[in-house]
């Protein structure tokens, strides 16, 4: 078994796929090498064992359980933090083992390594031995891709700008967007609904969203001025056509944050930029995102700007 990137340690928020992924990675090894001694357990299940085994006086059958496998999977250890030293101690000689052996180790955590609060800084140093991992919520397009994939297997129809509107709506995790499509399956089924409009997703996530002030609703006219304003760029300009280099770049973060952050259709947010046709605001949006891979200060400004906008 391969451990170029040990340990693995992936980090992000809630409802992102990571204890999907790690039981995905011990599904495929053990279909690579049917042999393979693989454990997937949660931290406080670790912790739980640990002090269980040394209640009953039995941590030499501990020991042989966790450092004879070939690949251990710890899901949420943040969940290490602020237990006992023995408990962190106990972890700390467990990876030791495991990685002076050439074991892969992968972790999952809802925070970076040098985020994780109350645990020793020898294991913190341990964590970023390897590979460091963020996943990050889903884009927009990303968004309509996992819905047209959920939706296969449910007997509605779903217009393109349904699914839109829901993408726009649920823009933080995978989670809410199933939830999402299991309320409106419940609705459909109540009614007798056959195809999905925005006012029938709208009514049936309502309560999800538990008030009309959490709908994610922000005009593009308020996405304009926190643009333009940052770049110092009146929305006349760049409502415009002029290609100067500061108002063409302002102009494609406005368009590209107007189809992320909102659920308006392509040929919307073209009128609201001067009439532009729906081709140049998905080049725009290509445009960003492509821009995005690699230039962080640009990263750094458009995450400026949309703690302004929400």
């Amino acid at each position: 078994m391969a451990t170029t990137y040990n340990p693995l340690f992936i980090y992000g928020g809630p409802g992102l796929g990571k204890t999907h992924l790690l039981n995905a990675i011990g599904n495929q090894i053990l279909e690579n090498i049917p042999d393979a001694r693989v454990k997937y357990i949660p931290a406080e299940t670790f912790i739980n064992d640990f002090l269980e085994h040394l209640r009953l006086g039995e941590m030499e059958s501990f020991k042989r359980t966790y450092r004879s496998l070939d690949l251990l999977l710890i899901d949420d250890i943040q969940s290490l933090g602020g237990k006992k030293v023995s408990t962190q101690e106990e972890f700390f000689n467990t990876f030791n083992a495991l990685h002076g052996d050439n074991k892969q180790i992968v972790l999952t955590s809802d925070r970076s390594p040098d985020h994780l609060d109350n645990l020793e800084e020898r294991l913190v140093t341990r964590f970023k031995w390897g590979l460091t991992q963020n996943i990050t919520p889903p884009d927009f397009e990303t968004r309509v891709a996992i819905l047209r994939n959920k939706i296969e297997d449910l007997d509605y129809i779903f217009p393109n700008d349904t699914l839109e509107y829901l993408a726009g709506q649920f823009d933080s995790n995978v989670r809410d967007l199933e939830g999402a499509l299991n309320d409106i399956s419940l609705m459909a089924r109540v009614k007798n609904l056959k195809e999905i409009t925005i006012d029938v997703a709208a009514e049936a996530i309502r309560a999800r969203k538990q008030d009309a002030s959490q709908m994610l609703v922000i005009p593009i006219d308020k996405i304009q001025t926190e643009v333009g304003n940052f770049y110092g760029v009146s929305v006349k300009e760049m409502k415009g056509s002029r290609r100067i280099q500061n108002i063409v770049l302002a102009r494609q973060v406005a368009m590209y944050l107007a189809r992320e952050l909102t659920d308006n259709s392509l040929p919307k947010i073209g009128r609201e930029f001067g009439g532009k046709d729906h081709t140049t605001v998905i080049h725009a949006h290509g445009k960003i995102k492509t821009m995005l891979k690699t230039d962080d200060n640009l990263r750094l400004e458009i995450e400026n700007i949309k703690n302004k906008i929400k």
